[in-house]
Order: C-alpha cells, then structure tokens, then sequence
C-alpha cells in the first residue's frame, strides 16, 4: 500500500549506534494493516537509501547504504497529501554539500504494517542504472580495440 495513505503519525530518528561508532535514520510511523488495524512501525532508512555523488540513491541490484554517515541536517516534512518528504544536505566526492530532497513515499511500500522498499521502483532505478553502466563501458570499449574483442567473445556486446 503507498504509505501516503495507509501510514500517518510520522517521525524521524537521527542518532548514533555507540557499538557501531556509526549514526543512523530511522523513519517511524502508525501503519494500516491489511487487516485494518493500526500498528506502530518503524525502517531504518540506512538499509536501502544511500548517497550517490549528493544525491539520495536506492537500488535492489547495487545498494547504496547508509545514507546517514553522508548526510547532515535530517528532517522530515509531512505534506498536505500525507507524503513524507526526507531533506538532508548530502556530501559529494568532492566534499561539496547540497541540500536534498526525497518523496519517501516513492520509495517506502506498507506491506501489512511493515515498510520496505518499492521493490518496482528500486527496479526501474536497477535498469537505468544498468543502461548507464552498460554505456560507459561501450565507450571505453570504442576507445580500446583490445577491450572491445575481450567483451564480444564474453558475449556482452
């Protein structure tokens, strides 16, 4: 169910997990079960949101983790619709902050009271991602013939 309508009561967590020397994000919520009834419920968003170059990445194939270690200044913002809506300032490689933003509800399913990622949105993202990665290769493949006989016999080409 999208969490814009089968979630309310919403809040974010930012601390540190002292035996892991690391600081993490956690999203809680009241979420509807399929049954109806309400339930208390929480995800930590460093399991499936990361940052990639100063943006907030997601993905099934190539996870991008622990978007907190990257990110300052965490709040959440709860729209007039019911979509919560993640800000942070993410770093970039070259220590460059930037101010982001993310409608978590394109990102967050309800499954029976338990959120998760939309795996059919982490898939679309899977693909682009593929489409990017499969192209930078056949670029480099183009500027070395040696490379480009390597990846026809492999059969990626």
């Amino acid at each position: 169910m999208n969490i814009a309508t089968s979630c309310n009561s919403w809040t974010l967590e930012h601390y540190r997990l002292e035996e892991e020397r690391r600081w993490v994000t956690d999203l809680h919520c009241k979420a509807q079960k399929d049954n109806g009834e309400w339930v208390d419920t929480q995800v930590r968003l460093d399991d499936f949101l990361g940052n990639d170059d100063g943006n907030f990445a997601y993905s099934l194939r190539y996870p991008r983790r622990n978007v907190t270690s990257s990110m300052s200044n965490p709040r959440l913002e709860v729209g007039g619709d019911g979509r919560p809506i993640l800000h942070g300032r993410l770093v970039t490689r070259d220590a460059y902050g930037h101010d982001r933003t993310l409608d978590l509800s394109e990102v967050i399913w309800n499954k029976d009271g338990r959120l998760g990622l939309n795996v059919d949105v982490a898939r679309v993202e899977d693909e682009k991602r593929m489409k990017e990665v499969r192209e930078k290769m056949l670029e480099k493949a183009r500027r070395n013939p040696k490379l480009m006989e390597r990846l026809r016999r492999q059969g990626k080409l």
